[in-house]
């Protein structure tokens, strides 16, 4: 998120002298010992001391997340220094190899992560700007990308493989022009065999349909509507949050016309639930972003909090508490506190179906929705009294 403007104050500060660690002698430019560093971090994945993925996934998984974190944050850092001129053209073509060079049968999923990554943030420079050509090291990944048999992909990184492709496609269009335009069409083609065969908000031309066109073509030519549900979610979740509420507006829309059925949409939310694991590496605010997929939703009354439950139930021991606390927080911003307390009592759940902790309305405190906590033990006291009153009553009528 960062690595841009990190790499840029290097490039300022790049020339001043600092004192090397205690293993080395003398001194060198900050430049230098960044070059360095950025060199023996990527290099670590290859050497014999490295920590391989593959008995990580012995040990506990939060230890796997951030080792791949910090593989793929030093993949960006070394884009962005390169598209700041300190780092040259060889040098970016030595790492593509390295990360592209495996000839196994299964290819490694966090090196192909990193080359997306790195193409992504180097590309346009690289081809446009200084004439080089990629074209190989796409001819790769599209070999890798098409042969499924001997390169078993998640389908996260199919994707991120496919998307580097589509950039370079259409001419390496930057972040923000490519956000700008999702901005405005958040229904975007959906990908592979579902692209070829869904029905589609945005035809050829870049219009969007009118309502009639729109609810046929999901009624319609659309074999696995969850799964175009799905990548909905998914291609946009990272988006600006203009897009993210575009696409919430259009989903609510479509919910209105009958045109999205309750159980597919459920479903769509449970696979993107299912990949947490995944895309919190690249999306640490992932349950506060997809949360403005939901609460209109929730208000609208298509769904209710015990289907968030339900579909996030896989995940909920790791991040129940987020998922609660995020989709609070955006239902209070949207639609007010007394809203939210409606929200939460008419769903008769309790703070442990989604908080695995042993005190949770003390993180609800910590959360800034202390407010719900408070009237929850006004109303048990307020319901203790009651039953109280009532058996006093009894009880004088009795004698």
């Amino acid at each position: 998120m960062f690595a841009e403007a990190y790499a840029r104050m290097c490039k300022e500060i790049g020339t001043i002298v600092v004192a090397n660690d205690a293993s080395m002698k003398g001194s060198m430019s900050f430049k230098s010992r960044l070059v360095n560093k950025c060199q023996d971090n990527f290099e670590r994945r290859q050497g014999p001391n490295k920590e391989p993925f593959d008995d990580l996934k012995t040990q506990c998984e939060q230890t796997r997340q951030e080792v791949r974190r910090r593989y793929v944050g030093t993949v960006r850092i070394i884009g962005e220094l390169y598209k700041t001129d300190q780092l040259t053209n060889s040098i970016m073509k030595s790492c593509i190899m390295q990360l592209l060079e495996t000839e196994s049968k299964d290819c490694s999923e966090e090196d192909l992560e990193c080359v997306c990554v790195l193409l992504t943030t180097i590309g346009r420079k690289m081809e446009v700007d200084n004439g080089q050509n990629l074209g190989p090291y796409f001819e790769k990944l599209h070999d890798i990308f098409h042969n499924k048999e001997k390169h078993r992909l998640s389908r996260k990184i199919r994707f991120a493989i496919q998307d580097v492709m589509e950039l370079r496609q259409i001419g390496w269009t930057t972040k923000q022009h490519s956000q700008d335009q999702r901005a405005a069409e958040p229904a975007r083609d959906y990908r592979g065999t579902v692209q070829r065969g869904s029905g589609r908000w945005i035809n050829s031309g870049g219009r969007v349909y009118g309502r009639d066109n729109r609810a046929q073509s999901w009624r319609s030519g659309n074999r696995n509507p969850s799964v175009n549900l799905e990548q909905l979610l998914l291609n946009n979740i990272e988006r600006d949050e203009v897009s993210r509420k575009t696409v919430a507006h259009y989903v609510a829309q479509m919910f209105k016309e009958k045109a999205i059925a309750r159980v597919d949409y459920l479903q769509a939310l449970k696979t993107v639930f299912e990949q947490a694991d995944d895309l919190i590496i690249d999306i640490p605010e992932l349950f506060k972003y997809l949360s403005i997929f939901y609460v209109r939703l929730l208000n609208m009354f298509y769904i209710n909090l015990r289907d968030i439950r339900y579909v996030a139930r896989s995940v909920l021991p790791k991040y129940g508490a987020a998922i609660l606390s995020e989709l609070l927080l955006k239902y209070q911003a949207v639609y007010g506190r007394g809203d939210t307390v409606k929200l939460w009592y008419e769903s008769a759940l309790k703070w442990t179906d989604f908080i695995n902790m042993d005190n949770p309305e003390q993180y609800l405190m910590d959360s800034e929705l202390g407010y719900l906590v408070d009237i929850v033990k006004f109303e048990q006291q307020f319901q203790s009294y009651l039953i109280s009153a009532e058996k006093g009553m009894n009880d004088l009528h009795l004698n």
